[in-house]
C-alpha cells in the first residue's frame, strides 16, 4: 500500500492552496492561528519552497513596517493577481 506524503492529499496535490496559506499567514506569525489550521499550514510550507518565501518576506516587510511606526495590519492584501501569478509560475515550472 503507497501512502501519500505529508501535506498532499489522495491525489497527489497540496493538501490546502497557497491562497489559503496567504489567507493564514497574520494569525500564524501572531500565534492565534488554531492548532488544526497551524499543523496544516507547517505541512505546506514543508512541500512549498515558494510560500516559505513568501512567508519570509512578509516578515521582512512586517519589521520594516514597524521602524516606522506600522503595524502588520496597516499593510494592504496580497493582490490576488500576485498570487495567481505566483501559483501559475509555479505550475508551469518557471
Amino acid at each position: 500500500m503507497m501512502t501519500t506524503p505529508t501535506g498532499f492529499d489522495a491525489q497527489g496535490k497540496p493538501e490546502i492552496s497557497c491562497q489559503a496559506c496567504v489567507d493564514f499567514i497574520l494569525d500564524y506569525l501572531e500565534g492565534v492561528l488554531p492548532a488544526r489550521e497551524k499543523a496544516t499550514f507547517e505541512r505546506h510550507m514543508n512541500i512549498c519552497p515558494n510560500c516559505v518565501t513568501f512567508v519570509e518576506n512578509y516578515k521582512k516587510t512586517a519589521a520594516m513596517a514597524q521602524t516606522v511606526g506600522a503595524s502588520p495590519e496597516d499593510a494592504p492584501p496580497v493582490p490576488a493577481k500576485l498570487v495567481e501569478a505566483i501559483l501559475k509560475a509555479r505550475k508551469h515550472g518557471h
